[in-house]
């Protein structure tokens, strides 16, 4: 009888709780049965992501310095470790977002004149 090889599917579905999935992958790491690849999709499939609400205080962005100011608070919030990095990323693509709208409103206006 040929055993196969456990896929992350398998791993996860067990329904064993997620603290005995983790032992498992540690143990087979450590004896060389599987990659650290292999590990990593098994915990990004058993441990949903966390989905915590921060709350960063940013200034409304009506010119350049508050759009100076609204990215130093975001990236002081991801460097203090209050923001993930991926979430620092998102906040700072918005704020760029606000602060494009400002400067086109900016430039429609002096077209108008």
């Amino acid at each position: 009888m040929q055993v196969q090889p456990p896929t992350p599917a398998r791993l996860v579905a067990t329904g064993e709780p997620t603290s005995a999935v983790v032992e498992q992958l540690l143990s087979a790491l450590r004896k060389g049965e599987i990659t650290s690849k292999f590990a990593r999709e098994v915990l990004v499939r058993a441990l949903p992501p966390s989905r915590r609400t921060v709350r960063v205080a940013l200034p409304k962005i009506t010119d350049a310095e508050s759009y100076a100011a609204a990215t130093q608070r975001i990236l002081r919030a991801a460097a203090t470790g209050k923001l993930a990095p991926a979430d620092a990323v998102v906040m700072m693509r918005a704020a760029k977002g606000a602060y494009e709208a400002v400067r086109a409103a900016e430039r429609a206006r002096l077209l108008r004149r």
